[in-house]
C-alpha cells in the first residue's frame, strides 16, 4: 500500500534556493524538441544571478506549462519572451495577493490571441480549457497555480484579445 500511495502521491522535495536563470534555461532546453521549429525564444539574461526558492522539477513543469500554453497561442510560430528580475514591494494584481516583501518576477510572454475577460476569470480553474477535449486537459494552468501558491509565490497575468498574454510569477 505505501509502495502505490507512493505512485499516486509523490513526495514534494522541500523548496531550495536555486538561481532563476540557471532553471529558466534547463526548462526551454527541455521542452524546445517538443515545439514546432517556428518558436524562438527571447531569454533575459540581464538579469540573472536572481534567486529564489522553489523545488527544480516543480519549476521546471510550471515553466513547461507556461510555455506550452505560450506555443498553443500563437498556433505553433513566433516568439515566447521570457524574462526574471527581482521586486521589491507590493505585487499587485497577484493571485492570491501578496504581502510586502522581495520576490523574483518571472514573465512569459507571447503575441498569440489573448485572452477575453471570461477566459482570464477562469484561467486558474481546474479542467477549464479553450483548447478541444483531444488537445489538453485543461490542468496545466490550475497545476501552476497550485505549485506556486504552495512555495509562497502568486501569478499575475496581463491579457486581451489581440494583443497576447503575460503570465507573471512570483517567487519569494
Amino acid at each position: 500500500l505505501a509502495q502505490l500511495l507512493g505512485f499516486a502521491r509523490p513526495a514534494v522535495d522541500q523548496p531550495a534556493e536555486y538561481d532563476v536563470c540557471a532553471q529558466v534555461r534547463a526548462a526551454v532546453d527541455f521542452v524546445k524538441p517538443s515545439l514546432s521549429p517556428l518558436i524562438e525564444f527571447d531569454l533575459a539574461e540581464d538579469s540573472c544571478g536572481a534567486r529564489a526558492l522553489f523545488n527544480t522539477g516543480e519549476f521546471r513543469q510550471v515553466l513547461v506549462n507556461l510555455i506550452l500554453n505560450a506555443s498553443a497561442a500563437m498556433n505553433e510560430t513566433g516568439t515566447i519572451a521570457i524574462r526574471a528580475a527581482s521586486v521589491d514591494g507590493v505585487q499587485p494584481l497577484t493571485v492570491p495577493p501578496l504581502p510586502p516583501g522581495s520576490y523574483v518576477r518571472i514573465d512569459v510572454s507571447d503575441h498569440g490571441h489573448g485572452m477575453d475577460e471570461t477566459v482570464r476569470r477562469r484561467l486558474f480553474e481546474p479542467f477549464f480549457s479553450t483548447k478541444p477535449a483531444s488537445a489538453g486537459t485543461g490542468l496545466g494552468m490550475a497545476v501552476v497555480y497550485g505549485i506556486v501558491t504552495r512555495w509562497g509565490g502568486g501569478l499575475a497575468l496581463d491579457s486581451a484579445p489581440g494583443h497576447g498574454t503575460t503570465i507573471s510569477v512570483f517567487l519569494p
